[in-house]
């Protein structure tokens, strides 16, 4: 399995990065982006093989040159 395939892999098992994209999505912006560490710090964890995953407390997302934040509950 390619490595790019593992963390699309991993993202999709994840309940609270899904909830966010989902969320995202729904904003209706035609070009957006959630920063590094969105996905930076799930394929540290996984690589590490902690059992528990760091908390996404927040994640910023950048849209159209301004930046917004969203709070995950």
């Amino acid at each position: 399995m390619k490595f790019s395939d593992q963390v699309i892999e991993w993202i999709e098992s994840d309940s609270d990065r899904m909830e966010a994209l989902e969320l995202a999505s729904t904003l209706g912006l035609n070009d957006w982006c959630l920063a590094a560490g969105f996905v930076r710090n799930l394929i540290w964890d996984k690589l590490h093989n902690k059992e528990v995953l760091t908390p996404l407390p927040q994640s910023d997302f950048l849209a159209a040159k301004k930046y917004y934040l969203l709070y995950l509950c």
